[in-house]
């Protein structure tokens, strides 16, 4: 119903990639990352607003498996959070935002902020008022973190153009039978989820990735735990053909367990038998750390940019990207795994 209305219009990701409004930039200092690969950074306003907070990394190396691209361009993915106590313009939580960026020329990036909604059923939808934790794109199908619940899904080819104009705005509204997001051109509608069940061991989903050199492929999640070295990376199966979770007898269950003993983890990646961690953690020298091991051996942690986040490995490039949260430095980077 909201799709057919008068004032909104169906659109894919192709849509949006050919309708982006926002110039990253490589200027000023680069992260301080060991082995640093490739960045950029977000505009000014982006790079210093202190009530919207980026989590979430992904992109088209996972969303198009064997491709890397998506209809011929390089698109990165970062979800953020709304912080409504920092926002001197509102008190209404204005939920999640997705970033989709093209950095096929990197030093040219350009983005777009898209708004993620819930429908309520009404021919109405609501903001997302989650943590934003992690974003996996796999085959279509965009997962987001939802820390004490699961993982939400979304279709990133069924978007919907609304209204701009009214930034206090969001679903339908009545005086001017028209859709709004808040002053965003666009939203990404949540069409499933998968919720934690009554028998299910206390699993946190604060951030998520793609596995590709798995058989199957797989998700990643993995926990934050800042006062402990208790949080576990955990591994979901994929449907090869659907991209969806596979199910067994209704249900989806985790094929391993993995506990790398590192605080402050904020994101997770796994390449065959190797893991790959962010932390929050202050190695000394630098102001966070990525830490890697095989699977069942000892880590080794290398000096990473600070403030890092979720997650993101190609393995066309070898390239693990990631970004960074905190204002005034913020960046979406990545390194080179073969060279770790």
């Amino acid at each position: 119903a909201i799709e057919a209305h008068a004032s909104t219009t169906k659109v894919t990701l192709a849509g949006v990639l050919k309708n982006l409004n926002r110039s990253a930039d490589q200027g000023g200092l680069a992260p301080q990352a060991y082995c640093l690969n490739s960045w950029f950074r977000w505009n000014a306003g982006d790079r210093d607003v202190a009530y919207w907070y980026p989590q979430g990394t992904s992109g088209s190396a996972t969303g198009v498996p064997g491709v890397g691209q998506y209809n011929g361009r390089y698109v990165v993915l970062v979800s953020w959070y709304h912080k409504p106590d920092k926002d001197p313009s509102t008190s209404v939580n204005k939920g999640v935002r997705l970033s989709v960026a093209d950095i096929t020329t990197l030093s040219a990036t350009k983005y777009r902020h898209v708004l993620l909604v819930e429908p309520t059923g009404t021919a109405g939808y609501k903001p997302i008022k989650i943590h934003a934790g992690g974003v996996a794109w796999y085959k279509g199908w965009l997962y987001v973190a939802d820390t004490s619940n699961g993982l939400r899904v979304f279709d990133m080819d069924r978007l919907i153009q609304v209204q701009t104009g009214d930034k206090d705005a969001v679903g339908l509204v009545a005086s001017k039978n028209q859709y709004h997001a808040f002053g965003y051109r666009y939203v990404l509608p949540q069409l499933n989820r998968y919720s934690l069940c009554a028998k299910s061991c206390c699993a946190r989903f604060s951030f998520v990735s793609v596995d590709l050199t798995s058989t199957p492929h797989s998700l990643i999640t993995g926990e934050y735990s800042a006062g402990n070295f208790k949080g576990r990376l955990m591994r979901w199966p994929l449907d090869p053909v659907s991209g969806k979770l596979a199910t067994r007898g209704g249900v989806v269950v985790s094929s391993a367990a993995y506990f790398p003993g590192v605080k402050n983890m904020q994101g997770g990646a796994a390449v065959g038998s190797r893991l790959w961690v962010s932390s929050g953690a202050d190695t000394g020298i630098y102001k966070a750390s990525l830490h890697t091991a095989l699977v069942g051996q000892a880590i080794k942690a290398y000096g990473y940019a600070r403030g890092p986040e979720d997650l993101h490995y190609s393995p066309g490039s070898t390239n693990l990207w990631s970004n960074t949260e905190f204002p005034g430095s913020r960046y979406v980077l990545s390194v080179k795994a073969s060279k770790l």
